[in-house]
C-alpha cells in the first residue's frame, strides 16, 4: 500500500521506475522515440518554406502520435498489463485525454508567455515556462488517476467521487511532481529555447536534441509512473497488476 504522503508517493514513483514495472528495453524505447522526435524536427526545419509548412505539420502529427504513444505503453507496462503497446480503444481514450490536457497548457503556458512579454528575456520566459508548469500541474494533477485508468482500461474506475478518493493524496502527488519531474522540464525548456533562440551551428543543434532527447526519456517516464502511483492511491483495491 501506498503511503499517502510525499515520502510515501516519492519512494513508490521512485520505485515505478526500475525493474520490474520499467524494464531496460522499455526505457530504451522511450529513449528512441524521444531523441528520435527531436532529430527529426532538427531535420524538417530546413524545409519548411520549401513546400509550405507541410514538413512541419507532419513532423508535429507524428511526434505527438509517437510521445503519447509510447507514455501509454509505459502507463500500461508499469500496471502490469499485457500487451503494453496494443492499439484499440484504450489507446483512443488515453490519446484523447492527453491531447486535451496537453492543448490546455499550451493555451495556458501562453499566459505566462504574455505575463513575461514578447521581448522577455530568455532567462525570465524559461521562469514564466516553469512557474507555468508548476501551477498547471497544481491544477490538473488530479486528473492523472484518470489519465493512467484509461490507459489501462480498468473498467472498474469512476470518476465519481474521484478527488474524494484522492483525498490526502493530491499534495502530496504535487509536491512529488515538483520533486522528481520539474527539474527535468526545467532542463528541457532551457534547452529548446536555446536551440530556438541561439545561433548555433548545426553540430551544436544536433547535439541539444540527443540531450534533450535523454532528458525528456526521463521526464516522460517520470510522469507515467507519477500517473500509475496516482491511480492505485485512488484505487487502492487494484494495486497490483491490471492484467488488461
Amino acid at each position: 500500500m501506498i503511503e499517502r504522503s510525499l515520502p510515501g508517493v516519492r519512494r513508490a514513483v521512485i520505485d515505478h521506475l526500475k525493474p520490474p514495472y520499467v524494464p531496460a528495453e522499455m526505457w530504451l524505447a522511450a529513449l528512441a522515440v524521444t531523441t528520435g522526435t527531436n532529430l527529426m524536427d532538427f531535420a524538417v526545419t530546413p524545409l519548411v518554406g520549401q513546400g509550405g509548412n507541410a514538413p512541419l505539420i507532419a513532423a508535429a502529427v507524428l511526434r505527438v502520435v509517437a510521445i503519447f504513444w509510447i507514455a501509454f505503453a509505459v502507463v500500461r507496462r508499469m500496471a502490469g498489463v499485457p500487451r503494453a503497446f496494443a492499439p484499440g480503444m484504450p489507446l483512443l481514450r488515453y490519446l484523447a485525454l492527453t491531447l486535451v490536457l496537453a492543448i490546455g497548457f499550451g493555451l495556458f503556458s501562453q499566459i505566462a508567455n504574455v505575463a513575461a512579454g514578447a521581448e522577455a528575456e530568455m532567462a525570465d520566459a524559461w521562469v514564466a515556462h516553469i512557474l507555468a508548469c508548476a501551477i498547471w500541474y497544481a491544477f490538473t494533477i488530479g486528473l492523472l488517476a484518470w489519465q493512467a485508468a484509461l490507459a489501462v482500461n480498468d473498467g472498474g474506475f469512476r470518476l465519481k467521487g474521484l478527488f474524494a478518493r484522492q483525498q490526502g493524496a493530491l499534495a502530496p502527488l504535487w509536491l512529488a511532481y515538483v520533486a522528481l519531474i520539474l527539474p527535468f522540464a526545467a532542463i528541457h525548456a532551457a534547452l529548446t529555447l536555446i536551440a530556438a533562440k541561439l545561433a548555433l551551428p548545426t553540430k551544436a543543434i544536433a547535439a541539444l536534441a540527443l540531450v534533450d532527447g535523454a532528458v525528456s526519456a526521463v521526464q516522460l517516464v517520470g510522469t507515467s509512473a507519477l500517473a500509475v502511483v496516482a491511480w492505485k492511491l485512488a484505487s487502492p483495491l487494484r494495486d497490483g497488476p491490471a492484467a488488461r
